[in-house]
């Protein structure tokens, strides 16, 4: 059906509805082709990453925050960079106790990846040091009260800890100084943590990369305790019942092994047993004449 001159037929109208939303799933489409970095992580002042897609012309640029500043700026030395690596000592020169935020994001034929912010694996002056340790029902976050931070700042450093179960967000944890046990976790869940150091209620540096562990049925320690007792048990009831048996029934056959050996002279005569001691550690001396020569029976009988 034809209408006037200005205006869409309902044809024309669905047409460009579906149009408009082809366009926007493209525009979608080619956004998500480009792969963000993997495995972003601090090592002292180097940054490293591993490409997110296997397609060359991938190039990658590194942005950082500093503690007084919100805004995210370019690292200079890492723009539009086909490198997996940055030094940002440049960046951090000027920074607050020299700790930054980092993030990399990936550039393919003009379009972006949505930034992927850094992590710390082992800790630094700038990242925190952490360990889990899991008990049934229970997790620690280990954390050490003795780092950069906490020695130049004291109670105004502070950790903050995110905490939840593996595959979920993880939920923001009040601050804490140092550690923080977990209490009414599910046996054989797996939960994970990620800890940030916050000065003055705002972060600063890069937070520790996210760290799980499995909530055990039974403890380590209880284990070893467990079969520690069966076997001092077993061996106990094996040797007590021998030595009990020995005592009772071979008495007599245990005095006659512990009673101690006498010494019979068979020569009465002979010498006491100190005169014998003494004969043998000092022998007495007896006289004896030199032989000057020696003459055969013999000889001696014709002369």
């Amino acid at each position: 059906m034809e209408t006037s001159r200005g205006t869409f037929t309902e044809t024309e109208r669905r047409l460009w509805t579906e149009t408009a939303l082809t366009v926007l799933l493209c525009l979608e489409a080619v956004g998500c082709a480009v792969m963000p970095p993997q495995n972003v992580s601090v090592n002292d002042l180097q940054l490293t990453w591993a490409p997110g897609s296997r397609d060359g012309g991938v190039l990658y640029t590194v942005e950082y925050r500093r503690f007084d500043n919100n805004t995210w700026q370019q690292v200079p030395a890492c723009v539009d960079t086909p490198d997996t690596s940055c030094d940002f000592s440049s960046a951090a020169a000027n920074a607050t106790q020299g700790c930054i935020g980092l993030r990399v994001r990936s550039q393919e034929r003009g379009v972006s990846s949505a930034a992927v912010p850094a992590c710390s694996v082992y800790g630094s002056r700038c990242s925190p040091e952490v360990s889990l340790t899991a008990a049934p029902g229970i997790m620690t976050v280990r954390l050490s009260r003795n780092h950069h931070l906490g020695r130049e700042y004291a109670d105004n450093a502070q950790h903050r800890i995110y905490f939840g179960k593996e595959g979920e967000e993880l939920n923001e944890d009040e601050d804490t100084p140092s550690s923080k046990t977990f209490s009414g976790l599910e046996v054989g869940q797996i939960y994970c943590a990620k800890v940030e150091f916050f000065l003055y209620g705002k972060p600063i540096g890069v937070p520790s990369c996210v760290r799980c562990e499995l909530i055990p049925a039974q403890s380590t320690t209880e284990k070893t305790v467990k079969i520690t007792s069966l076997v001092v048990g077993g061996i106990v009831l094996f040797i007590v019942p021998i030595i009990f048996y020995l005592l009772i029934f071979q008495r007599r056959k245990i005095k006659k092994l512990l009673k101690p050996y006498e010494i019979v002279i068979l020569c009465p005569d002979g010498p006491t047993l100190n005169g014998l001691h003494d004969l043998l550690l000092f022998p007495s001396e007896e006289p004896c004449d030199v032989v000057s020569s020696v003459v055969p029976a013999a000889s001696s009988a014709l002369s």
